[in-house]
């Protein structure tokens, strides 16, 4: 699910191109409802589309990701904010990895307590 904020920070950016949420989505190829998925949590915002967003409304993505940039900040003009732009992806790809990794290890983990469930349940009885 993205943040409250994260999608107040898309709204707002999609309002300053004039267009509908609607509009917008249908221009970058989003299904038309899915502002509305990826603030009720029933599908995920991933970083490519988060970029596709800041990228054809101007925003550097620190737009979208940090409470301190402020909401009348000037759109991607120079090539700082696009480098920039390219190192916060970068973290948000490295830590979408160690949060796989993450999920990964619970699913080990809790495939071995079933297994010791099971022994106990056999030994009991």
């Amino acid at each position: 699910m993205a943040g409250k904020f994260v999608i107040e920070r898309i709204k707002e950016a999609i309002k300053s191109t004039g267009l509908t949420q609607q509009e917008f989505c249908k221009k970058l190829g989003f299904g038309e409802s899915n502002i509305s998925r990826w603030a009720k949590g029933s599908r995920g915002l991933s970083v490519k589309s988060l970029k596709k967003i800041a990228e054809a409304t101007g925003m550097p993505l620190s737009y979208f990701l940090d409470k301190s940039e402020p909401k009348n900040i000037q759109k991607n003009e120079n090539k700082e904010n696009k480098n920039n732009d390219v190192l916060v992806i970068n973290l948000l790809q490295e830590n979408n990895k160690r949060i796989d990794a993450e999920i990964n290890l619970l699913k080990k983990e809790i495939e071995i307590l079933k297994n010791d469930i099971k022994i106990i349940k056999e030994s009991v009885c």
